[in-house]
This record gives C-alpha cells, sequence and structure tokens, in this order.
C-alpha cells in the first residue's frame, strides 16, 4: 500500500509497501505527482515488473567510467578503450545513469559524423563501449534500468574492409628498400609478416622459444605474452620460407626476442615509411633507365598491416575459411570470407 504525508510546507513524501519488495520512497512538490507515482510504483510491484531506479538515478555516467578504467580496463587489449572511455566521459559524464536516452546519443553520434568528422568506426566503438558500460551498470554493479538506449540507436554502417594487397612490382621493389636500411632485420620482418600474416605487434614480441622451425610452428603470444589482438594464444605454421628466414636470423646477445633490434610498433612504422620512400625512389629510377613509365598508384597508401592481407590472401587459396580463422586469429568466418572470390569453374572442379 501506498503513504502519502505533507511534509513542511512545500513537499510531499511518499512510501510504498508491497510484500516482496523492499519499501520504495519518493518526495515530490505536487500532491498530483506523488500520487501518481505511488500508483504508477504499486501497480508495477504487484505485476512483479518494478525495480529500483533510485541507483541509477544518483549514479553517474563519469562513476561508471570511473569502475570500469579500475576493474575492467587493464584487463582489456585493445588500445581504443581508454579513448572512447574518455568520449563518453567528456559528452556523458555528469549525466545521471536514468538520464541517458536514445535521443541523447543519437545526437552525440551524429555531432561526431558531422561536426568532428570522426570516422564510422570511431563512431561505432564509442557506442558500442557505451552500451557495454550500462550492460555492466545495470546487470553486474546494481545500477538496474529499464531497457539500454544504446539498443534503441542506429549505428553508422561501416565501410567496405581495407584489404589492400601487394603488386608484384611492390613486392619485388620494397624488399630493395628493406635490402637497403642499416637496420638488418628489417627485410625478415618484412618477409615473415607476409609468409605468417602476423601483426606487427605480434612479431616484435615474438621469442626464439616460440619458433619450433623442427615442428613448423610459431607461437604467437602478442605484446603482453598473454594473448594476441583476440585475447589468445595461437599456434601459426611456417612456410619453407618462413623457416628459411627465421632459421637465418641471427641471437641477439642476451636478447630473447627475434627481433630484438627493433623497440616499438610505433618506431617500426617511421622505418617502414622510410623504407617505402627508399623502394618507390630505386623503382622509377629502373623506369627511368629502362625508358619505361613508372605504374601509377605504387607504394600509395600502403602500410605495415597490408602485409597481413596480403598473407591471408595467399593463404585463402591453399585453406580452407575455417583453417584461415585459425591461423589468422580471427574470431568470425565472417572475417576469412572477404579473401575467398571463388568462379563457378574454380567449384566445379572441387565437387567432381
Amino acid at each position: 500500500m501506498a503513504t502519502i504525508r505533507k511534509r513542511g510546507e512545500f513537499s510531499w513524501h511518499v512510501q510504498v509497501r508491497v510484500r516482496g519488495y523492499p519499501a520504495q520512497t519518493k518526495t515530490f512538490i505536487k500532491h498530483e505527482d506523488a500520487v501518481a507515482w505511488a500508483k504508477e510504483t504499486e501497480v508495477a510491484m504487484q505485476r512483479g515488473l518494478f525495480f529500483d531506479r533510485s541507483p541509477a538515478e544518483r549514479t553517474t555516467v563519469a562513476d561508471l567510467v570511473k569502475q570500469y578504467r579500475e576493474d575492467i580496463l587493464p584487463l582489456k587489449r585493445g588500445r581504443h578503450f581508454g579513448p572512447c572511455l574518455d568520449a563518453i566521459e567528456a559528452e556523458f559524464g555528469p549525466y545521471a545513469v536514468a538520464s541517458v536516452t536514445s535521443s541523447a546519443i543519437a545526437t552525440w553520434r551524429d555531432k561526431g559524423l558531422k561536426k568532428e568528422k570522426l570516422a564510422a568506426s570511431t563512431i561505432r566503438k564509442r557506442i558500442n563501449t557505451l552500451s557495454k558500460l550500462l550492460d555492466l551498470a545495470s546487470k553486474e554493479w546494481g545500477c538496474p534500468i529499464a531497457t539500454n538506449p544504446v539498443k534503441q540507436v542506429s549505428k553508422p554502417p561501416e565501410r567496405n574492409a581495407r584489404s589492400r594487397r601487394l603488386s608484384p612490382i611492390e613486392a619485388k621493389w620494397l624488399l630493395v628498400g628493406a635490402d637497403e636500411s642499416e637496420n638488418p632485420q628489417l627485410r625478415p620482418l618484412i618477409e615473415t609478416a607476409i609468409e605468417t600474416g602476423a601483426r606487427l605487434g605480434e612479431l616484435l614480441s615474438i621469442e626464439r622459444k616460440d619458433v619450433d622451425l623442427k615442428a613448423g610452428v610459431l607461437t604467437v603470444r602478442g605484446l603482453s605474452g598473454e594473448g594476441s589482438k583476440n585475447g589468445e594464444i595461437r599456434r601459426v605454421p611456417l612456410t619453407k620460407r618462413a623457416r628459411v628466414v627465421l632459421k637465418a636470423l641471427p641471437a641477439g646477445i642476451n636478447q630473447s626476442r627475434v627481433f630484438y633490434s627493433w623497440g616499438s610498433p610505433e618506431a617500426t612504422r617511421i622505418v617502414w615509411q622510410k623504407t617505402l620512400k627508399r623502394a618507390k625512389t630505386a623503382y622509377h629510377e629502373s623506369c627511368r633507365k629502362a625508358g619505361k613509365k613508372p605504374e601509377p598508384g605504387v607504394f600509395e597508401d600502403l602500410v605495415f598491416h597490408d602485409l597481413r592481407h596480403e598473407a591471408a590472401s595467399r593463404l585463402a587459396g591453399k585453406l580452407s575459411a575455417q583453417e584461415l580463422c585459425k591461423m589468422m586469429g580471427w574470431k568470425t568466418l565472417q572475417m576469412a570470407m572477404r579473401y575467398y572470390h571463388p568462379t563457378a569453374e574454380d567449384l566445379v572442379k572441387k565437387v567432381g
């Protein structure tokens, strides 16, 4: 039952008691608001639909971000979580959790796309992180909400996934540019990337103990040593060329890492840009001497991660989609299917 009492000159105090629920109290300025809330709360309790909104009304989004940073973020491997939390706190930090609406989230989305000119992928990561934050608050942190407002907001569509490959010209002259580097490990690093499909951070973290040339297997542990980007340690089969390259690499003095001469992925990317410049210069000089016009677009917009796409494209002709997922560390077949484009004639050969 509900009890409404006048408190002082300007407020009404409401208490609702229904068996099976803790007593709920709230104060209103208007008597009609007090009556409406009392009826609504009592009916919801009697129907088994009531939940206590008060934690969501007194907890702010900034509180959730703080708890996520302390409890969840240290366990995450993705680098985008920190910036996403920063963006969420900047936009919604003062909001009570209960006051975060789908319209407010949609406005935030549109501002990011139109005013800040952010990539659709960035917006999606931010929205997904906010959704995860609200789900955790509701299900595990004692701050229940009726529905997650993010579920009612459409996300910007992802652009077609990048699938840049090396052209035959680039494959040849990239190694020429690498050979001209002062670092003798640059060419082996590039070749290992193409042969294994491992990410740059994974390659730089490989230790001698991870390379089993006899079995022909490379164990990829990731930068933390506890798993790759997707959080799993995986065993990658080595091609004949990969084995030759890794076997020829000399061990560093007091160095456990295979590619010990590289400090970080960021430093390696700087060297990569210089390598592309050398390779392009060498290619253009070769064309000039041969009296040929250089092919347009050679080495344009080529990043180190494209070597992973190159590896996957080559391996797709040898492995099934499931096998390719296992080798590359992908969680879904959707990632692998980007590299499979069999013709009807190809399928005829397979079915006999």
